[in-house]
């Protein structure tokens, strides 16, 4: 099995750099918008809940007077009160027996207050709010002296939660397309400061494999280790024109010293030959005379 990074090996170096920065730093921004995401989620959740919970025992407080003279009226003239609260679906408040004693509803969301509880059954003093998908029950009980005397359930929408959820959710997401953008240009820095010189120093030897050229050279733009790369390339083909240099001195010399070598070779044979021939001319002649 490959690792993930491989198919970012054969890739050239002016993709490969610019795809592993673009990649890691997407990969982290985007952990970063998840968690911050999920963390606001949270807290703006808790602040809800928070609030909402102040409410109800602000409420609760106000309606311990009409609970103990059982007085509906004013007891519904204070949960009804509550309409001015934009998130609130619907308020029950419910006396010392469990009795349902008033309701208010929000007529907005009707929709939303079907399977509200009539009863106190089920519902624990201080217990946990209960979240569903839209809204969420909370519920606080009505003291006085220290006596439980009444309960307030007062059901929540979570409109105005995914509202601002939304909306930090839009601000994250721009934000993360800015550090995005910002990584973007750091890739094309980087492209001109340590990708171009490589690139140029790629290029340099596959000109110089194809043409035998060795009086080319790779501008140096950094003193970094890529300019003492460039350095040491550029001093390996200083070495290698002197050899050849040196070599072509050298097979010149060679080539003179045979040619030298093959013109007294020429003249020592003419010369023997010469020698040759005036020795059969005295041979000749002696064996002519020795005939007379």
């Amino acid at each position: 099995m490959r690792a993930p990074f491989c198919i970012f090996r054969d890739w050239p170096i002016r993709r490969k750099l610019p795809a592993i920065v673009l990649f890691t730093s997407g990969l982290l921004i985007s952990l970063m918008a998840v968690s911050v995401t999920v963390e606001k989620y949270y807290s703006y959740k808790r602040k809800l809940v928070e609030s909402t919970s102040i409410l109800a025992t602000v409420i609760g407080a106000n309606c311990t007077a009409a609970l103990t003279f059982h007085d509906e009226n004013t007891a519904y003239e204070l949960i009804a009160a509550l309409q001015a609260e934009s998130n609130l679906i619907a308020a029950r408040l419910f006396d010392g027996t469990g009795r349902l004693f008033v309701s208010y509803s929000n007529p907005q969301n009707s929709d939303k207050i079907k399977n509200m509880p009539d009863s106190l059954r089920g519902i624990e003093d201080n217990a946990a709010p209960r979240f569903s998908e839209y809204y969420f029950d909370i519920a606080q009980p009505v003291t006085l002296e220290h006596k439980t005397i009444g309960h307030i359930l007062l059901r929540i929408d979570l409109a105005s939660l995914h509202r601002q959820l939304q909306g930090f959710i839009v601000v994250i997401a721009g934000f993360s397309l800015l550090l995005f953008g910002l990584g973007y240009l750091i890739c094309a820095r980087l492209n001109r400061s340590i990708i171009e010189p490589v690139a140029e120093l790629a290029s340099t030897m596959q000109d110089i494999t194809r043409n035998q050229n060795f009086t080319l050279r790779v501008e140096k733009l950094n003193d970094d280790e890529i300019g003492v790369l460039i350095d040491g390339f550029n001093a390996m083909l200083t070495q290698i024109q002197k050899r050849d240099m040196e070599l072509a001195r050298h097979q010149n010399d060679l080539e003179e010293l045979v040619y030298t070598r093959t013109f007294e070779l020429r003249d020592s044979n003419e010369q023997l030959l010469r020698e040759i021939e005036e020795r059969q001319e005295i041979q000749a002649k002696l064996a002519h005379a020795q005939k007379m």
